[in-house]
């Protein structure tokens, strides 16, 4: 769909013969001529049409979401008793077996779906939607990305240690690519849209506008102009309102006050943020060695989600605060409501669990969500109360300025260190992205050698 001004003939067939008739009067065109023309003048200016389809597709990718959101939810209620969002299943609370055993089945058959429907290969993520925004012009394909979604979804529903945002953005990219493919739109403005759809989805899922356009800018579009930059703010701040509308409009994380008592203390935030980014290299170099082992194993794919299905049940029996996307988690850390021993426990099991769900082929993403999980642990305060002797949510009891001061600066500090060194990663599979750019460069340079 190209839009611009009337061309000659378009203009030739509007015109009316303007004339002085014997009455000395000039006859003017009519009233209904000009104002076709003046709404296609309208009608025509691209600006304004961007925006109005970024308002329509913010809101599919938003409405898209909260049905996600919604599945997902009750699944896992289907699956542990309520919502991993609410409770954190328990052996006093879910049989044993049926923490072990959900995601074992639910990867058998995640596997199995995946191996008829998509080819053996991963639920598409991210790294597919910066691809299809730089080499192929915004296209998409809507069953690749259905299909992705429902094993996401079906990942999710099943406890994985997986996050939501990745699925979330290639769902909303997906139905923004067949807008635009529906439309005819050309590249710049097929990427423009697609950056709408990513936008509105990650606004509706954070409650956060501007944190989703910038997203969609920086990934998708790769330049802030007034052309791209409008409308994808647009389909944030549309997406955002739908999401609270549903969800309220509470931040995901609640951040305790905190205050600097002394710039003694800044040496201790450098030291943590040093911590934090080795934990998080950490992170990612674990998930690289078991995604690049499981690849080069003979197991077959459609079996493979099964077998880390078993071995995330099995870590979920000593500690199941790793089931699932870790919201609830993470916000009872940044409350204080883990004790240290529990925390560095934790932040081992967190990092075996989604290296196992992601090497083992299950859906969703390693997100920057559990790399901020990471750095609120490792800044986590060591004099906290052990309010959670029994590894349950409660929160301890403030004791001391110090408590409700500085420590929140340090936790601060090391959430940062650690989302600057995970944002590469992009909320998709951490070794995907490099391998989908190999797989172009071996198609590309077997196409030349077939040309030659």
């Amino acid at each position: 769909m190209h839009f611009g001004a009337l061309t000659s003939e378009e203009s030739t067939c509007y015109k009316v013969p303007v004339g002085i008739p014997a009455g000395g009067k000039r006859v003017r065109p009519p009233i209904v001529v000009r104002a076709r023309l003046q709404m296609r003048r309208v009608l025509r200016n691209e600006h304004l049409l961007l925006g109005v389809m970024a308002l329509a597709v913010g809101a599919v990718a938003a409405y898209g979401a909260l049905v996600f959101r919604v599945a997902v939810d009750a699944l896992q209620s289907v699956a542990f008793g309520a919502a991993l969002d609410q409770v954190i299943p328990t052996i006093e609370t879910t049989a044993w077996w049926q923490i072990l055993l959900v995601p074992a089945l639910g990867g058998l058959l995640i596997g199995l779906f995946l191996h008829f429907f998509h080819g053996g290969g991963r639920a598409h993520a991210i790294a597919h939607v910066i691809e299809a925004s730089a080499l192929r012009g915004g296209k998409m394909s809507l069953k690749d990305g259905l299909v992705s979604a429902v094993a996401h979804g079906a990942s999710l529903g099943v406890g994985a240690s997986t996050g939501r945002e990745g699925p979330l953005v290639h769902l909303g990219a997906t139905m923004s690519a067949w807008i635009s493919e529906k439309l005819h739109l050309d590249r710049s403005q097929s990427r423009t849209l697609i950056g709408c759809g990513v936008a509105a989805a990650i606004g509706s899922l954070f409650n956060a506008p501007v944190a989703g356009a910038v997203f969609a800018i920086e990934l998708v579009v790769g330049n802030l102009s007034l052309k791209a930059g409008a409308p994808i703010f647009i389909a944030a701040v549309t997406g955002t309102a739908i999401g609270r509308f549903y969800f309220g409009s509470e931040p995901s994380f609640t951040v305790p006050a905190h205050e600097l008592i002394s710039l003694w203390e800044f040496p201790a935030f450098i030291l943590l943020g040093v911590m934090c980014a080795v934990v998080g290299i950490a992170f990612m170099k674990t998930i690289l060695a078991v995604d690049a082992g499981m690849a080069k194993t003979p197991i077959p794919k459609w079996i493979q989600p099964a077998i880390g299905g078993l071995l995330l049940g099995a870590l979920a029996l000593e500690v199941p605060e790793i089931l699932g996307v870790g919201f609830t988690t993470a916000d009872v850390a940044l409350r204080g409501g883990f004790a240290l021993d529990f925390l560095l426990l934790l932040i081992v099991a967190k990092i075996a669990a989604v290296a196992v769900c992601i090497g083992f082929g299950f859906g969703g993403g390693a997100e920057k969500r559990d790399a901020l999980r990471f750095g609120d642990l490792r800044g986590r305060d060591p004099e906290a109360a052990p309010a959670l002797a029994e590894h349950r949510v409660h929160f301890p009891q403030r004791r001391s300025a110090f408590r409700d001061g500085a420590p929140r600066v340090v936790r601060a500090a090391s959430l940062a260190a650690c989302l600057v060194q995970v944002l590469d990663e992009l909320g998709g599979e951490p070794g995907d992205l490099r391998r989908r750019r190999q797989e172009l460069v071996q198609r590309r340079v077997e196409r030349a050698h077939d040309d030659g």
